[in-house]
């Protein structure tokens, strides 16, 4: 922290400042602080103190005390980054500083002034008001604030509320010991710095409804109240506890009108033997309960008053002090022997909930709120601070009173400067600060051995290091590449301990234990270890390469991803070579195919192209890529036009990759709707494949499985779909297997096999989540949330369907997400949630309209036809339904436009339209039979409604009980394949199918023994 001076007489102020800074290190101990060019004075961290800001306004208030009147002083505080080397400052690099020494602030003299940055980074309670903005040559503002007065309204803590939220309470595991804890009468709470301790410990004296007073320890340079005046002040005016407390207030009036300021050392003697005399008087029917927090860093005269507090006559049923602190130290005096409650950081459940309460409705990116979670890994105070920084950055910003993300999803966690004062302060407290440094300049967990040998090698001894750090919980043991090892608790904490390393000194230790690793060790996790010391250097080229091309290296693709596309930008940039280049897009690219994120590469793709000319295979590859990603962006036209470019320049090329190219021209075919010319081209190349040719020939299989689906040729599908996984599992990736065994669930499912269903899709979502494919899992997941509609299980549907949609979230699968929307969409709908259900369906429409997958568009139409319907809106409806008829006419999809003309017809009767009943009901009796799939139930059901309901008005057009007794038959069929305690659920929760029943009750269809079965009678 920085303050800057100016007076009306620099020679003067230059010489006070001198001497000033002399006499406080010497006499008074002021550790950490630097004088620099005269006019400018550094406060840095020192072992267990944090509070720079506080240090510096203390500073600052002694400077104009000590400053004669003819003298005019002027000071501004702010934040700064300051070099030092051997304990002395060696230099400033700061923007705000320069334009400082250009152009001063018009501020007033003999006043405590921070920029608005220094005042967030206050750690006391502190009152402050607006002075004004300040624009340097620069160009850029900064506003500039008066320090007035502290205040008790504040918190004891900082951080209480967040982004204008009030931090919610979390319930800890812990949370009935505590309360036991604090009915003794003197108890000790201890803890890893940001765990949460102060926060837990407020929240449980507060269910108790007793008087509590909260007093904090502070260091001697920062000038703060000792704990007696901290407790006088927190008692003042509570007569109803302490009788005679305005008599003692009033006593020592002065020193609490002083609050924040220096006092002598009998003053605070007397005050505090006031304080301990007061509270002997304590009367009321409850205890009266003192709290003092940070007492790990109570100075020596604080130390003393504890001592006496301890052992007050007051202490058990009238007086109960709680002491909260960081361990890993020895306790003073008589700490040690207090009954103590160690709270460690919170549960992954417990952080997920406060940091959804933290975050909800910022629309902040999953990815960086990931990366966040893991970085905080259980410790609340470095969730809090990233919401901090990201609005210091910009990053959050607030309209209308509310906050919103505006960031890149690319962002990771970002630590405030007063987490990393805060870690410093804690590394130095327990005396390992340099073990700590090379630490976190390591960023991987580091066996402690090897971490001393680093040491050695710079010259330093660590000696035990991890008694204190381990003991405090800012470190702890975990696996690695080496085996067990070092790492801190919170990473959040490493990644703002390492931005006080420097650069040179971060590089050189990474590299050191890179080779350590190497030689050390053959495990597969050693390449990514060695990857992340290396990272953003030449030699972090071939390893992360090796890395990504490990086996296992699937388990980690999102990184890896994220760390290729780091290291292309860093080879760029320093001009690295072209065959390195064009390796590391040969991994990144097939991995961004995998994951879905090729949307945002073309610009990768093509330098792709551009380096491997000369190299058919790799060319070959990287233009089916640029086709793939022309389909991803909808552009269909381009897609077939790139791949049958390559078709005709492959004459060169081994007959295996022609046939590949052949197989993703059919995908593409098939996403045109233009089934039939698919058919043939995957028909053909099955004739001129070898039939050993397992991956090829069970590709082949699979597709056209999908067409004989689109096409309702199930049985047909069934014989594809078997013959490809039969070939898959014989000899296919597991990735390849597991879409297998999802067709083939969703197969089953179609032809009403509920059972075998269950079984393929959990053993596709099985063997997905083994092969670490996240994306993929979306389809079996799907494939559930069908079923389970289908039993009439419409709430886990919801669920499923949900968790299907986030599986494709963020990922370049326009289909694969509009596909997941409107099936959300319609399991929303059949629940009656027709705001969430309407949503769902919009967004879905968008995606599919950009895909040009036609059937599934009208089929979005459909439900938003649905939606519409069953809220009344009945122009809506009709204008959706009849979109999606159209849709499916032109493209030939019978059965899709029968089922719209199905729901036309409900449509019709709720309007009472005969001529929309009777026109729909025409079309269904003279088109296409339709094959036994479950649309043809509700298609059946719809016409007998409508045959009923014209008979009924004295038209006539066919035998209702015609499509009744199929749809009845169809029911039957799929009933007696279902377990027998599913049956009753299926009937009669399923609205379709309880309307069968009792439709074929009416008319003595049913069998006795399914409507008593379904009906629990005997």
């Amino acid at each position: 922290m920085l303050l800057k001076t100016w007076s009306n007489d620099p020679e003067a102020l230059s010489a006070i400042l001198r001497d000033l800074v002399q006499r406080l290190i010497e006499e008074s101990n002021f550790e950490g602080l630097h004088l620099f060019d005269d006019t400018v004075l550094a406060v840095t961290t020192t072992a267990g103190d944090p509070d720079v800001v506080e240090a510096a306004c203390r500073l600052q208030r002694i400077l104009l005390f000590e400053t004669p009147a003819s003298i005019l002083v002027r000071g501004l505080i702010f934040p700064a980054r300051v070099l030092i080397e051997n304990d002395l400052l060696t230099g400033v690099d700061d923007a705000l500083l320069r334009d400082l020494e250009v152009q001063p602030p018009q501020i007033p003299n003999r006043s405590v002034q921070l920029t608005g940055h220094a005042v967030r980074e206050l750690e006391s309670r502190w009152l402050t008001r607006a002075t004004l903005e300040y624009a340097g040559p620069s160009g850029r503002s900064r506003s500039i604030w008066t320090l007035t007065e502290p205040s008790r309204t504040l918190s004891p803590w900082r951080n209480l509320e967040v982004l204008r939220r009030r931090t919610p309470t979390v319930m800890r595991d812990e949370g009935e010991e505590l309360r036991t804890l604090l009915g003794q009468p003197a108890s000790l709470v201890t803890g890893a710095l940001g765990c949460g301790k102060s926060r837990m410990v407020a929240d449980q004296l507060a269910t108790t409804g007793h008087p509590i007073v909260w007093a904090n320890c502070w260091s001697q340079r920062s000038g703060g109240p000792s704990i007696a005046k901290d407790l006088l002040a927190g008692l003042t005016g509570r007569t109803d506890v302490v009788p005679r407390v305005t008599e003692i207030a009033h006593r020592h009036r002065s020193q609490l009108a002083s609050w924040w300021g220096s006092e002598s050392i009998d003053d605070a003697s007397a005050l505090a033997a006031g304080v301990l005399a007061t509270l002997e008087e304590i009367r009321g029917d409850v205890p009266l309960h003192l709290v003092v927090d940070d007492v790990h860093r109570a100075e020596p005269f604080d130390r003393e008053f504890l001592g006496h507090l301890l052992e007050h006559p007051a202490l058990g049923d009238r007086l109960k002090i709680h002491l909260i602190g960081r361990g890993g130290l020895p306790w003073f005096d008589r700490l040690e022997d207090l009954p103590q409650l160690r709270l460690g950081p919170l549960g992954e459940p417990q952080i997920r909930a406060l940091w959804q309460q933290l975050s909800d409705g910022l629309s902040i990116p999953e990815s960086l709120s990931e990366g966040i979670l893991q970085a905080a890994n259980g410790h609340p105070w470095a969730l809090e601070e990233a919401l901090l920084q990201l609005v210091r950055r910009r990053s959050l910003r607030q309209l209308y009173g509310n906050f919103f993300y505006s960031g890149t999803e690319e962002l990771g966690y970002e630590p405030t400067p007063r987490l990393t004062r805060h870690v410093e302060a804690e590394a130095a407290r327990l005396g390992e600060t340099l073990g700590s440094l090379l630490l976190a300049a390591a960023g991987v967990p580091v066996p402690e051995p090897v971490l001393s040998e680093i040491a050695e090698d710079h010259g330093f001894d660590l000696g035990d290091l991890s008694s204190h750090l381990q003991r405090s919980g800012l470190v702890i043991e975990k696996p690695s590449a080496w085996g067990p090892a070092l790492s801190f608790a919170c990473p959040a904490y490493s990644i703002g301990l390492e931005q006080s390393v420097e650069t040179e000194l971060a590089t050189r230790v990474r590299r050191q234990l890179a080779i350590r690793l190497q030689q050390g060790s053959g495990r597969e996790t050693a390449n990514w270890s060695r990857y992340e010391l290396l990272a953003g250097s030449e030699e972090a080229v071939p390893v992360l390469i090796e890395a990504a091309r490990a086996k296992g290296a699937r388990r980690r693709s999102a990184e890896l991803f994220d760390a290729l596309r780091q290291e292309i930008q860093h080879h760029r940039e320093r001009s690295g070579r072209a065959d390195l280049e064009l390796e590391l897009l040969w991994t990144l690219l097939p991995l961004a195919r995998r994951l879905g994120r090729l949307q945002n590469l073309e610009a990768e793709i093509d330098r792709g192209l551009e380096l491997s000319r000369g190299d058919s295979r790799r060319t070959f590859a990287f233009q089916i890529l640029k086709a793939e990603h022309a389909m991803v962006a909808g552009d269909l036209a381009t897609s077939e036009r790139l791949l049958v470019e390559a078709l005709r320049d492959a004459t060169g090329i081994d007959s295996g990759r022609q046939s590949l190219l052949i197989s993703h021209l059919g995908k593409l075919l098939q996403r045109q709707d233009r089934f039939s010319e698919a058919r043939r081209l995957y028909e053909n190349l099955l004739d001129h494949l070898d039939d050993g040719n397992l991956g090829l020939t069970g590709a082949c299989h699979f597709h056209l499985g999908n067409i004989a689906m689109q096409e309702m040729r199930l049985h047909e599908a069934l014989i594809h779909h078997k013959e490809a996984l039969d070939r898959r599992r014989r000899d296919g990736p597991p990735i390849a297997i597991g879409h297998s065994l999802s067709a083939l669930g969703s197969l089953n499912l179609m032809l009403g096999n509920m059972e075998r269903s269950a079984a393929l899709f959990e053993e596709s979502i099985d063997l997905f989540e083994a092969e670490g494919a996240d994306q993929e899992v979306s389809f079996p997941l799907l494939g559930q949330a069908r079923r389970s509609a289908m039993l009439g299980d419409r709430g886990r549907a919801v669920v499923l369907a949900r968790r299907g949609l986030e599986r494709r979230e963020g990922k370049d699968d326009r289909f694969g997400i509009g596909f997941a929307r409107l099936a959300l969409a319609e399991y929303q709908l059949s629940q009656g949630l027709y705001d969430s259900s309407l949503s769902e369906a919009r967004q879905a429409h968008f995606q599919l309209t950009l895909t040009g997958a036609m059937r599934y568009l009208g089929a979005t139409e459909r439900v938003l036809g649905r939606i519409h319907l069953a809220q009344r809106h009945f122009d809506l409806a009709r204008n959706h339904f009849d979109a999606a008829l159209k849709l499916h006419s032109q493209r030939g999809y019978s059965l899709d436009a029968s089922l719209d003309r199905a729901f036309l017809i409900d449509l019709g009767i709720d309007r009472r339209s005969t001529e929309m009943v009777r026109q729909n009901c025409v079309a269904l009796l003279e088109g296409d039979e339709i094959v036994e799939v479950p649309e043809r139930q509700a298609i059946d059901l719809r016409l007998y409604r409508g045959l009923r309901w014209l008979a009924e008005r004295g038209t006539e057009l066919a035998d209702p009980l015609v499509p009744l007794r199929r749809a009845y038959e169809e029911l039957c069929r799929r009933t007696e394949l279902l377990e027998p305690e599913q049956r009753n659920t299926y009937l009669m929760h399923v609205p379709d199918n309880r309307e069968l029943m009792h439709a074929a009750a009416e008319h003595e269809l049913a069998t006795v023994g399914l409507v008593d079965g379904a009906t629990g009678s005997t």
